[in-house]
């Protein structure tokens, strides 16, 4: 009893005789947190939602539970929000972030270990008319004068074939003369992990499209 939630303790026995004291071995012991936090999925698309979920270690009904984040490039948690626990202690929060951001939860008794929760951009590529491809690609930031690449899959692997400046909004429009004539199998990609510059925004990981079936003639 009497124990802080998320705690490493270090205790040891002592012995007390009319010779004096005897001290055991430095031993540890840490305390579970008072306040559990998982996400339903670590990483997500812009614009999605992501549920948060726990159990507070009193497993008690109508508990008040404080949600704080920390989005990338701030210095400090801040409250975004509360929730209850039911009858079994368990509670969830729904959020949406809109860059990578950091997350943890507090009861009375004490907060939770933290969760970061990474974001993607949405990165779309579709065909218009006039044999020209149409590139958007949309975040809680700007996208426009960053680089990213039209990639094609050859036997099994995906390669660039142009990298290409994004316009105002995020956007681009590609030539169909891009690529070779006959049928090609393709994609957008852009940020960490991407072959080429790496040129996603800060707290975002990298945009891939869907890739798309074409046919130049």
């Amino acid at each position: 009893s009497n124990l802080h939630g998320s705690t490493t303790y270090n205790y040891r026995l002592v012995g007390t005789s009319s010779a004096g004291k005897s001290f055991g071995h430095n031993a540890t012991a840490a305390t579970a947190s008072d306040v559990s936090l998982q996400a339903a999925q670590v990483t997500v698309t812009y614009g999605a939602t992501d549920v948060l979920s726990g159990t507070a270690a009193l497993h008690a009904a109508g508990q008040t539970v404080g949600i704080l984040a920390e989005p990338t490039g701030a210095t400090t948690y801040s409250g975004i929000g509360t929730t209850t626990t039911d009858s079994t202690g368990s509670w969830s929060f729904t959020v949406k972030p809109s860059l990578r951001t950091s997350y943890k939860v507090g009861v009375a008794e004490g907060n939770s270990p933290p969760i970061a929760i990474s974001v993607r951009p949405v990165t779309t590529l579709s065909v218009m008319s006039g044999n020209k491809f149409a590139v958007h690609i949309s975040a809680g930031v700007p996208f426009a004068h960053h680089v990213a690449q039209i990639q094609r899959l050859v036997n099994g692997s995906w390669v660039l074939t142009r990298h290409f400046a994004l316009g105002a909004g995020g956007k681009a429009t590609l030539p169909d003369t891009i690529l070779p004539k006959g049928h090609s199998t393709l994609r957008v990609a852009i940020g960490p992990a991407v072959v080429g510059p790496d040129q996603a925004a800060t707290g975002y990981l990298a945009g891939i499209s869907s890739a798309m079936n074409y046919v130049r003639s």
